[in-house]
């Protein structure tokens, strides 16, 4: 397995004891939707290249 989802959202405020324990990426359904999201909508990119 190379990552974990945490589909309940009961489980959010332990994510990041979860993944210190098990060692691998945890993501929650909100994070991958942000994720989704953004990879669809692109934002205007304000900075030095």
């Amino acid at each position: 397995m190379g990552a974990m989802v945490l589909e309940c959202t009961g489980f959010q405020p332990f994510a990041r004891a979860i993944q210190r324990r098990i060692d691998i990426p945890i993501f929650s359904w909100g994070a991958l939707l942000d994720y989704a999201y953004s990879v669809v909508v692109h934002r205007d990119y304000y900075g030095h290249v």
